[in-house]
C-alpha cells in the first residue's frame, strides 16, 4: 500500500493500509471486548473465574458479574461509536 497500491483509495478515502488499520483499531478490537466481556458475565461460573478458594462473596460476585455483563460493555461500545464518528 505504499509503493505501487499507493495511489489506489478506498471509498475515496483510505489506502489500503489505513483501511485495515483503521477498521481493526476501530470496530474488531472493541467488538472482541464486548464480546469477551459478554462471555464472562453470561456463561462462566464463579468456580471458574475465581477457582476453588472460596474467598468471594456472593455480593461481591454479583456486583463483578454486573460489571462485566452490563456496564462495561455499554462503555466500550460508547468509545466504539465514537472513534466511528471521529473516521
Amino acid at each position: 500500500s505504499f509503493n505501487i497500491w499507493s495511489s489506489v483509495k478506498l471509498f475515496g478515502r483510505w489506502g489500503i493500509f489505513d483501511f485495515i488499520a483503521d477498521v481493526s483499531t476501530n470496530f474488531l478490537l472493541p467488538s472482541g471486548g464486548i464480546a469477551i466481556c459478554l462471555f464472562a458475565g453470561l456463561v462462566l461460573k464463579p468456580k471458574d473465574v475465581f477457582g476453588t478458594q472460596g474467598s468471594l462473596s456472593p455480593q461481591l460476585f454479583f456486583i463483578w458479574r454486573l460489571m462485566m455483563w452490563g456496564i462495561a460493555p455499554c462503555a466500550i461500545f460508547i468509545v466504539m461509536v465514537t472513534s466511528l464518528k471521529d473516521m
